[in-house]
């Protein structure tokens, strides 16, 4: 009887530390960082969309020749091929308090948005969001649509 319990105990401490390790991930989350320093970021270089997928579908290629610049006052310039686009844009962190587009409210901490406001064409229109940051880096924008339902994911990257 003693050996099982033992084993028991010891099987219940490998399942508690196997639960509570984590890998280590190295790349800053919004949480983490405060909206003035993604600010900076994002203001600091012009940006290319590497990754556009909505309802499954990849439309990443409809960007390729879009530049983003978006600049530290809040306004945006996109420009491609013989066009130009001009909108706004802002990072705030938004409580859960308030509902998505969608009227759901999300559990966790509050989110970083980046709102994005421009018009011109049909790409611009799609872009045209309150983005939720999964994460800002020096070179790399990972977003996704607040709306779970449209499954949106836009991705940009340094140019």
């Amino acid at each position: 009887m003693k050996t099982s319990a033992y084993i028991f105990s010891a099987i219940i401490a490998i399942s508690i530390i196997a639960v509570s390790c984590s890998k280590d991930d190295s790349s800053a989350t919004p949480s983490s960082q405060s909206v003035e320093t993604q600010k900076n970021i994002v203001a600091s270089d012009d940006w290319r969309v590497s990754y556009y997928v909505e309802r499954g579908v990849d439309q990443t290629s409809d960007f390729s020749s879009y530049l983003f610049q978006f600049n530290a006052n809040g306004t945006l310039v996109v420009t491609g091929g013989s066009s130009t686009y001009t909108g706004t844009w802002t990072i705030m962190q938004e409580s859960h308090s308030s509902p998505d587009d969608s009227g759901n409210h999300s559990s966790g901490d509050d989110d970083h948005k980046l709102y994005i406001t421009i018009t011109g064409n049909h790409h611009m229109d799609e872009i045209t969001e309150d983005w939720t940051i999964v994460s800002i880096s020096s070179s790399e924008m990972r977003l996704i649509d607040d709306n779970p339902e449209s499954m949106e994911e836009l991705r940009f990257v340094k140019k």
